[in-house]
């Protein structure tokens, strides 16, 4: 090989990058109050042709809690929404799998969740213990793969002054009306 064949081999890659395999919530950041019920989809891009794998999740259980767990059953044959612990804030293997091996931007599953407490917490995605990631190969690539984190913040829903302004004033009329007809 010449040195300008090598050149341009280097300049060819550096032209065509590899795309990372993502993994990622539909919203990077989530803002809702207490009470509040919310649902994130989990979303994968670039990926090439999967027969399966499984999802860990970990999140503040003062702030989230996990309703439900609704896998892509459209997409995926086999599939378990895994285990939930609220008291420990995870949601462990989760899995799903294919003998159609899907590849591209793949949506794996929907998580309800309800607001518990104020703050914020870290949703934390991670390739699932006991299902790797596998091609149609049963190549393993889990370690390809960019699991990105998203923020939910949970505030006070503040009562809004007018409310206690018109309290007040419900007070002080009734007040009246009970010396006038004293």
């Amino acid at each position: 090989m010449n040195k300008l064949t090598g050149v341009l081999l280097i300049f060819v890659c550096a032209l065509n990058p590899a795309q990372a395999i993502t993994i990622q919530f539909d919203q990077p950041g989530k803002s809702v109050g207490i009470g509040d019920p919310f649902s994130l989809t989990v979303l994968g891009f670039d990926f090439p042709s999967t027969i399966g794998g499984g999802i860990d999740l970990s999140f503040d259980p003062s702030v989230v809690n996990i309703a439900a767990v609704t896998m892509n059953t459209a997409l995926f044959e086999f599939s378990d929404p895994g285990t939930v612990d609220n008291t420990a804030g995870t949601l462990t293997d989760a899995y799903f799998n294919s003998l159609a091996a899907p590849s591209g931007d793949l949506e794996f599953m929907t998580i309800d969740f309800i607001a518990t407490g104020a703050g914020t917490t870290q949703l934390v995605l991670a390739e699932g213990a006991l299902a790797v990631f596998s091609d149609d190969n049963a190549n393993q690539f889990g370690d390809q793969i960019d699991f990105v984190s998203s923020t939910v913040t949970v505030t006070a829903v503040p009562l809004p002054a007018a409310a206690w302004l018109m309290m007040s004033g419900i007070g002080v009329l009734g007040a009246l009306a009970r010396r006038l007809n004293s």
